[in-house]
This record gives structure tokens, sequence and C-alpha cells, in this order.
């Protein structure tokens, strides 16, 4: 009985030092460099100005919009985004939690696997941040949970709810249209006759909610696509065939020898295979109605579109984790119960505690690279170095705009910016023309040397320093006012 109420604790204590893992990292965590694009156009968002037609941004419409609630605060801005992210991954490691008990009732390997996504450093790292993952897993495991509850038990409420979902899914992020005919297909194959009453039910709810994306796309739709669509193609400029793919095999090495990623893989592939052989003689189903079949085929469509970009980074692997932790249940199951009936070895017995210490021992290295900032291009975003350049920029009080290269200075200065130069304060290396870079509200060097050598802002911020264009008009008109790690602050002369 003492042993039972401990399993039926256990998610709860797990989900309670997850929320405290989320908050330290959502209060101590480095800046990351897209935070500063979001809530740059969050702001904008609140101040009237319409995406992609008034500004450059390389995402679906609906973030912003969200944050705009939380805009102009500074780094207030900055917490209040992190923390409704930390809210958004709390729900999603509850749902995947009400998942893993629709899958097995076996508590131990609920817990196990539980454990593994609460103790994963990549899910602490990008649900703690102020950018898209931790809202499109939530959205995207709600609409697995949906597709769940209907496998066992069809209900009209099911795809209504997946629809409504999955269209906040894929306008918060475009790589998800792919899984709209993915999640579509359960929905058919297991209603049967029904399922055009189905379908409709799902695709519905989901062009009603799609509605405001689908407004920016006809009002604007060659912004719309390029920012979307055509940069994340072209936003490696230089790097082409076979570079690129080269960098693509470098990212996966990078994942391969991450002791996380390493022993999930070898977890799901090792807990498929177990699973196979012990239901090696039984009846065999549609893969579209097992909860297994169709996450491991999201997890592996996720991880096919994550590689199209150039390019390809980390941290877009994290929203394949939950669903490749899913495939591997049963196996995990039928593993553990054989060590309960005494079928397994000594060193296979002892082996899912080993597991499980090695892998929250992996959680480490998150803490040093994400909050300790060890490595060379990442200690000049940290709070604190952030925190005493904000403090610099507003030590004189004034209303004046401010050009900065990363826009999250701005945003935590709470400082204006000038019009034409909301997403980047830099030239952006495009294979683009000039005319072509101005349409799609990029900034050019000699729009950013007409700005300096008019005196237009109050302070120039830059990394490392201006570039050779702008050396002269920066010179001429501004004053170093001091260096902050790879930071320079130029204040303008009187």
């Amino acid at each position: 009985m003492k042993g039972g109420r401990i399993k039926n604790i256990i998610p709860w204590l797990l989900i309670a030092v997850q929320l405290c893992l989320l908050v330290f990292f959502a209060f101590n965590r480095l800046v990351d460099g897209d935070e500063g694009f979001y809530l740059s156009a969050a702001r904008e968002v609140a101040e009237g100005q319409t995406l992609y037609a008034d500004f450059f941004y390389p995402q679906m419409p609906y973030l912003p919009h969200i944050f705009s609630v939380f805009a102009g605060k500074g780094f207030t801005t900055l917490y209040l985004t992190r923390l409704a992210s930390v809210l958004m991954g709390l729900l999603t490691t509850g749902i995947f939690y009400l998942i893993l008990k629709r899958l097995t009732t076996d508590k131990v390997t609920i817990n196990f696997i539980l454990a593994l996504y609460v103790f994963s450093g990549m899910i602490i790292s990008w649900h703690s941040v102020a950018k898209t993952f931790a809202w499109t897993d939530l959205f995207l495991i709600g609409t697995f949970y949906c597709l769940v509850s209907f496998v066992r038990s069809p209900r009209l409420w099911h795809p209504v709810v997946a629809g409504v979902l999955m269209a906040l899914a894929v306008n918060t992020r475009l790589v998800f249209v792919p899984l709209v005919v993915l999640f579509l297909i359960p929905f058919i194959v297991v209603s049967g006759r029904k399922w055009g009453k189905y379908a409709l039910a799902y695709i519905v709810p989901m062009i009603i909610t799609a509605i405001p994306g689908i407004i920016y796309l006809l009002r604007d739709t060659r912004r719309f696509m390029f920012d979307n669509l055509y940069f994340h193609f072209m936003r490696n400029p230089g790097v082409e065939f076979p570079q690129s793919y080269y960098q693509k095999l470098f990212v996966i090495g990078k994942l391969l020898v991450n002791p996380q990623i390493m022993l999930l893989l070898i977890l799901v592939v090792g807990a498929y295979l177990y699973g196979r052989k012990v239901h090696a003689n039984s009846a065999g189903g549609s893969i579209f109605t097992s909860p297994a079949g169709i996450a491991g085929i999201t997890a592996g469509v996720i991880t096919i579109v994550y590689f199209l970009p150039n390019p390809v980074l980390q941290q877009y692997f994290v929203q394949a984790i939950p669903f490749a932790l899913i495939v591997s249940v049963k196996g995990v199951e039928h593993y553990l119960s054989a060590i309960r009936r005494g079928m397994a070895g000594a060193f296979k017995s002892k082996l899912p505690a080993i597991v499980t210490a090695v892998y929250i021992l992996g959680i480490i290295p998150y803490f040093v690279v994400f909050v300790g900032a060890v490595r060379e291009f990442d200690g000049h975003t940290d709070i604190g170095n952030m925190t005493r350049i904000c403090a610099a920029i507003n030590e004189y009080p004034g209303d004046d705009p401010i050009l900065a290269e990363l826009p999250m200075v701005s945003v935590l200065a709470n400082k204006p910016v000038v019009k034409g130069v909301e997403f980047l304060g830099f030239e952006y290396p495009l294979p683009l023309d000039d005319s072509e870079q101005r349409y799609f509200r990029l900034v050019l060097n000699e729009d950013l040397k007409r700005i300096l050598d008019n005196k237009e802002v109050s302070y120039y911020i830059v990394v490392n320093d201006p570039p050779d264009e702008l050396v002269a008009s920066t010179e001429a008109n501004y004053q170093l006012q001091g260096t902050y790690e790879r930071f320079k602050v130029y204040r303008r002369k009187s």
C-alpha cells in the first residue's frame, strides 16, 4: 500500500521538479538571440504595426500577438514572456502524463518515461525562453492527446479540439503543415463510414482558427511567403551544396554525442525492437490506429522537416522528444515487467536505474552552457551583461531611438527604434538585390549610414565592431561609451 502511494506521488514530484528547473532557467538563462526578434515583433504589433507589411518577421503571426500583451516593459517583458512559456511547458508535461496513463497502467513505466521527459536538458532549455517551442509543443501534444482519446473512444469533440490546436501550431510555426494531413488520417481510419463527419469536425475548426493567418497570407502574399518560407532556405548565405549538407551532418554528430540524446535514441530503438519481439505472434493493426505508430511517424516527420532549413540548429529537435518517448512506452513496460518476474539477468535488472542516473546527470551540461554561458560566443548575452548594457543606455533619460545590431537591446532597455530597423540593425547578406531587400523590410548599410550621419539615434550598439562601411560615420558622430563583453556602446556626440 505504501509503495503504491509513493508511485502515485512521484509524477507530481517530477512535475514540481520541472517547474523549479524551468523557473530557474527563465530567470537565469542567457538571452537567446531569437528572443529579441520575437519580443521586438511583439512590441511593434502592440504599437499598431502590421507583421510582414511594416517590418520583417520570419515566423508565423500568432506568437507576436500573444506576446504583445507583455510588450513595452523592458526586462519585465522578457521575464513575463518566459514565464508564459514555462506555463505552456508545464501544461505540455501534464498532457504528456495523461497520454502515458492512457497508454499503460504500469505506474513504474509511467514514472520512468515521465522522468526522462522532465529531466531532458533540451526541454528545460527551450521551454524556458520567449520562443515558439513551448507553445507549439503544447499545441502538438494536445492534438496528439485528442488523437489517442479518439482511437480509444471516438467523440466528436476530439477532432474539433485537435483541429483548433493544429491551426494554432501551424500559425505559430509553419513547419508543422505536414502534420495537418498526418493527424487527419487517424480520424478517417478509426471512424469508418462516418469518416466525412469527423474529417469535417477536424478541418472546419482548423480553418476558422487559422483565419487571421489566412488574412495575412492573402493581404501580403509575397512578403508572407518570403518571411515564413523562402528566407529559411537562404539565411545561411554562401553556404550551398555540399557545405550545407556538411553542416547538417555536423549537427547530427553533435546530437549523437549528447549523452541524453544518445540514451534516448538507444531507448527508443531498444524498446521498439523489444516490443516487436514480445508481440511477434500477435495480430497486427493499422499504424494509424496505434498511438505508438502515430507518435513514431510524428517524430520522424518533425525530424525530417527540421533538416530542410539552411542552417539546421540543434534546438529544433526538442519537438520530437515527447513523441519519441511515447514510441518507447510498450517496450519499456514489457521490459520492466520481465524484470519484476525475474526473467532478466542481474545487469538487465539494474539497467533502468543506471540509464535514469546517467540521463539525469546529462542535464548538467545544459546548466554549464545556458546558465554559466561558458562558450565564447554566448557570454555577451547573459542576463548580467545585458543588464549592464541597458543600465548604461538608460543613464541618460530621453525617448530618442537607439540603433542596435540585435533587437534584444532595444527591447530590454525599453527604447524605441528607427522605423525600418525593427528586426535587425545590420545588413543581412542575402542573395537579393537592394530593391528586393528593401521590399522585404530588410535594412541596408547605406540606410544605417544615413541614420548615423544624421545622428538620428542616441546610441549605436554593435557586436564586436561596426561594419567597415560604417566605421567613418560612427567615429565622426559617436563616441565609445563602454565595452561590455562583445558589445560596444557608442553614444551620440553633442
